[in-house]
């Protein structure tokens, strides 16, 4: 294991961009969208009241989090939705439109995840980690490994259960982006030494050096590739104290600004 020494920051660099996370919650919020937009297709005369009421009342929960959470984010994406449904927009419009909401959200507040109590971001990473649980308990090997590189797209069943999870994962998110915004905490950076602490908590979970190797290079042909990105957030979750907070406030910036 002596090539591993240092290689924790590395690792963990290579991973960030195959985070599902960030790929799935455009999604599902465009999903949620869509659906929405066929039980106001009768509106002769949709209002951002009426609009709004509809997105309270979907099972999602993601609205109603966005709306306690970031009102002035829901009141823009209240507006957007209007505007889709005054042009006669379709489907692909309303998705369109509430999945650029969210990526646009995660964006112009990822900043702020630096500063998030360490609360917010473990409960952003177990989503993560629930989600792909989930996804490999009712996924092929292959299809969770194609999950795991492109999001989404890759599943062949999005069944309720899958739904609610991501729906879960949203709340999460935009509860630790409300929660950094008010925390008054100072921005923080995982640096090598924290890194190396996740490598040690990952060697700890069962992981290997070809593990980590599947990870930094997003190797779908690799047959243990989603456990091995369960263990290495499982690792990301267990690591205490301020490394701890450290590696997950900015595993979180990295999910959000991806």
């Amino acid at each position: 294991m002596a090539n591993w020494n240092g290689a924790g920051a590395a690792v963990a660099a290579a991973a960030l961009g195959s985070f599902v996370l960030v790929k799935a919650l455009p999604w599902v919020f465009g999903f949620a969208g869509g659906k929405y937009l066929y039980q106001m297709a009768t509106d002769s005369t949709p209002t951002a009241a009426g609009i709004s009421e509809r997105l309270q009342q979907q099972e999602f929960q993601m609205f109603r989090a966005l709306k306690q959470e970031l009102p002035e984010d829901y009141d823009k994406l209240v507006q957007e939705l209007v505007a889709v449904a005054k042009s006669h927009g379709g489907y692909e419009q309303v998705r369109n439109a509430s999945m650029a909401s969210v990526v646009d959200l995660r964006h112009r507040y990822a900043s702020l995840l630096r500063s998030a109590p360490d609360r917010g971001a473990s409960e952003a990473l177990h989503a993560e980690l629930a989600i792909l649980n989930h996804v490999m308990a009712g996924e092929s090997t292959v299809t969770c490994n194609r999950y795991v590189a492109s999001g989404p797209a890759a599943l062949t069943v999005n069944d309720h259960e899958m739904m609610a999870t991501l729906d879960k994962a949203a709340v999460a998110l935009f509860h630790a982006i409300a929660t950094a915004k008010d925390s008054g905490l100072p921005a923080v950076e995982a640096g090598d030494g924290d890194w190396d602490m996740l490598i040690t908590a990952f060697i700890a979970a069962g992981g290997t050096q070809g593990d980590m190797e599947a990870i930094a290079s997003s190797n779908q042909d690799y047959k243990d590739l989603c456990p091995a990105f369960a263990k290495f957030l499982e690792a990301a979750l267990s690591v205490e104290g301020e490394p701890g907070r450290h590696i997950r406030t900015t595993l979180l910036y990295e999910l959000a600004s991806n």
